[in-house]
């Protein structure tokens, strides 16, 4: 009698069970339907747009107009054997007296003109060309007092393609500049010194932004440049060649400080 009472419960049992899992399914189903998709990390999006400001600041091109001014050291160094003063004559110039001369070149106003690529946010090539015409004078002494006497005007054409590497990502910033340059020497009077040489340039520089478009630019450059005097020795009609002394540079170290405008 107890045995069929117990088994009166198991059809009630089993209907519970199954109307249960009816409703756990339905919830899931309806759970799944409305669940939303993750929205897209932000720093993704910031990543992509960094990347395309960063395209579009190497593809940069800038042009710079530049004013500036040029000195340079000693060409070459004249005396006599006697330490007897005599007179000098170069070529229709001045003519002067002195035992002993330093000709060196006066510094003068450049001008110069640079394009610059950018190619990432810490550096850039450029191609630069820079002129100026300096004074080569005789420095020495006449009677107790020294004085310049001109020897010559040589034009000097410089031509740099080298490297910039700037030392931040911020718009202004300083930044240190490396060229092979080609210097051509053209001088007036004295054929001999005419020369094009190539040598190393070095310099550093800060650039400020002006406006979206205009930025200003200071910097120091130095550059170093085989120099030759061609066979040239001056002469004196009071001397024989052996009765002079001359010593030529084997180079020339030019000191440049430029201010800039540039345009992009």
């Amino acid at each position: 009698m107890i045995f069929r009472s117990n088994l009166g419960f198991v059809p009630l049992l089993l209907t519970i069970l199954v109307l249960g899992s009816d409703a756990g399914a339905q919830s899931r189903s309806d759970t799944g339907r409305h669940q939303k998709e993750p929205p897209a990390p932000p720093a993704q999006d910031k990543q992509e747009a960094a990347r395309a400001t960063k395209g579009a600041v190497e593809r940069d091109w800038t042009v710079s107009g530049s004013v500036g001014v040029l000195g340079a050291g000693r060409a070459f160094q004249v005396e006599t054997v006697d330490d007897v003063s005599v007179p000098w004559d170069f070529g229709g110039g001045p003519a002067f007296q002195a035992s002993r001369f330093n000709a060196t070149f006066d510094q003068n106003v450049s001008f110069g003109l640079q394009v610059d690529k950018g190619m990432g946010p810490y550096w850039g090539l450029g191609l630069s060309l820079g002129y100026s015409r300096m004074n080569l004078g005789a420095e020495t002494l006449v009677g107790q007092q020294g004085t310049v006497v001109l020897l010559d005007r040589i034009d000097v054409l410089m031509v740099g393609v080298g490297g910039q590497v700037n030392f931040t990502r911020a718009p202004s910033h300083p930044y240190f500049i490396a060229e092979v340059v080609m210097t051509n020497l053209g001088a007036g009077t004295i054929s001999e010194l005419d020369q094009t040489t190539f040598g190393l340039r070095l310099g550093l520089g800060y650039r400020q932004v002006l406006s979206e478009r205009w930025a200003g630019k200071v910097q120091a450059r130095l550059s170093r440049t085989g120099f030759s005097t061609g066979g040239f020795v001056p002469t004196s009609p009071q001397l024989n060649p052996s009765e002079i002394e001359f010593e030529s540079e084997d180079h020339l170290t030019f000191f440049e400080i430029m201010l800039s405008l540039e345009f992009h």
